[in-house]
């Protein structure tokens, strides 16, 4: 996915009739967070340990597992980040345009359609955080914009095609 604007239309096809409510955008950025956190968390403590196991000698085999956990608790992260992305994007796509708003930084993050229905109060606080949270996680992930959205655009296809975009979808 090449851009914010792309990624804001392709979640309005994935997103039930509750993303309108703000509320509900409110608590599941909140989730994601909480879930891109968690596995951030996690890939920071198997790198640590991993460190560890360096440090005393430990055989390649327990190294190479290691590694592999590593490498699924930040793909798991960049997952949950791409989720947080959703939700911000939603927040925007979810209203009209607005012109009095253009240049405003929170609009132009969420992809400027937005305003009517959502408070101002709430547009700045979900694109607020939401933009913080995905800014701050590419950093610590060093990954781009590009490759987060273009894997979660991966996983709501698969499972929109398999009819499972709610509950807990594929997993």
């Amino acid at each position: 996915m090449k851009s914010w604007l792309a990624y804001t239309m392709f979640a309005a096809t994935t997103a039930l009739p509750a993303a309108h409510d703000p509320e509900y955008l409110r608590l599941g950025l909140l989730e994601e967070a909480h879930e891109f956190l968690s596995a951030y968390c996690a890939m920071r403590a198997t790198e640590l340990g991993l460190q560890k196991r360096l440090l005393r000698g430990d055989d390649e085999a327990t190294l190479a597992a290691k590694r592999a956990d590593i490498d699924r608790h930040r793909q798991k992260a960049i997952e949950e980040l791409g989720d947080v992305c959703w939700y911000t994007a939603r927040a925007g796509h979810s209203t009209q345009p607005s012109p009095s708003r253009d240049g405003d930084p929170i609009c132009v993050l969420l992809g400027i359609d937005m305003l009517k229905k959502m408070s101002a109060k709430d547009i700045y606080w979900i694109g607020n955080h939401g933009g913080h949270i995905v800014s701050h996680g590419l950093s610590l992930l060093g990954v781009s914009l590009a490759d987060v959205l273009t894997a979660n655009v991966a996983k709501l296809t698969a499972r929109k095609e398999a009819g499972t975009i709610q509950g807990q979808g594929d997993r």
